[in-house]
């Protein structure tokens, strides 16, 4: 009798008295009518949460100056992206320019205790300037930030594949798509939130202060050659964007290093003079056609018209 009465009331076919079913059925539409409204307060408060967290700054914190000789002191420098080992470097290396990791991915970067191993020179010698080496105008295949899927769909901040360097493709860099993988200078709470829960969240440039290191060496700067044709004002938008770069790292890191490569002609520039701490120029010599041939004069002369300016 009871397995019937369960089946007749699922049909809703039994019959009770009038004032009971009206008032057990109110009651259960009470209950419904407010599980409803329920969720969606808490869809509500989860909705007002994220933008919250979205809006409120969340800057990261200050890290003791960096200590160390000063850049005008080196007189002998090395330069080894892959295959670092202590043990073969050269005493005489004041200043060194590595990779922030050994294959560019996030699960081989030097850790501070590496990092101290490579900075010491033996007893009597002031303690190595290490630079990490960082990409600023192309987006590298091989790094933690690449997904998957750009193999086959690129965002619209990135351009074709550099002929010369298989998986490397020039950004604009004055994207904020891109911008945000190098640093975040405006992060919330969403976005810290974000990178605790997520390890590729957290932009490049802070993976390289956070790690130790004593400064960067910024590659394809010149990159601004690339898009010429497709941005009025490319070349002040580099000295803008180096510009803020370079003020956000030593804003968390006082003495912090920021050495470009190339571009030489952004060197006419004061806002970009005052923003950098030395500068590398590649080819200057030989190779600008082909490695190992001398370069024109007439190219030597207006390379060097511009690294006077430093």
């Amino acid at each position: 009798m009871a397995r019937q009465t369960d089946n007749q009331l699922r049909r809703g076919s039994l019959k009770t008295r009038g004032k009971g079913r009206r008032r057990g059925t109110g009651r259960r539409r009470r209950r419904t009518g407010g599980s409803k409204l329920g969720v969606v307060l808490l869809a509500a408060l989860i909705i007002g949460g994220v933008l919250l967290a979205d809006r409120q700054p969340w800057p990261r914190p200050s890290l003791p100056p960096r200590d160390g000789a000063p850049l005008s002191q080196v007189t002998s420098w090395g330069y080894q992206l892959q295959r670092v080992a202590t043990s073969r470097i050269a005493k005489s290396i004041e200043l060194l320019v590595i990779d922030y990791s050994k294959d560019g991915s996030d699960r081989r970067a030097f850790s501070r205790a590496q990092l101290q191993r490579l900075r010491d020179r033996g007893p009597d010698r002031p303690p190595r300037i290490l630079l990490a080496y960082l990409s600023v105008g192309e987006a590298e295949s091989y790094r933690y930030y690449w997904w998957r899927h750009w193999n086959w769909i690129k965002p619209g901040w990135m351009g074709k594949e550099n002929e010369e360097w298989k998986g490397n493709y020039p950004v604009q860099f004055w994207q904020p798509g891109w911008r945000s993988l190098i640093y975040r200078p405006d992060r919330t709470v969403l976005d810290a939130l974000l990178e605790r829960a997520f390890a590729w969240q957290k932009p490049y440039l802070d993976r390289i202060i956070d790690a130790g290191f004593d400064g960067v060496y910024l590659d394809r700067v010149d990159v601004i050659d690339d898009w010429r044709d497709e941005k009025r004002g490319v070349t002040k938008a580099m000295v803008r964007f180096v510009e803020r770069l370079s003020g956000y790292a030593k804003a968390r890191k006082a003495g912090f290093l920021i050495v470009p490569q190339n571009g030489e002609e952004l060197l006419r520039f004061a806002r970009y003079r005052a923003a950098i701490d030395g500068f590398a120029k590649e080819d200057l010599f030989y190779g600008i056609e082909d490695d190992g041939e001398k370069n024109g004069r007439r190219d030597v002369r207006r390379t060097l018209r511009h690294l006077d300016k430093a």
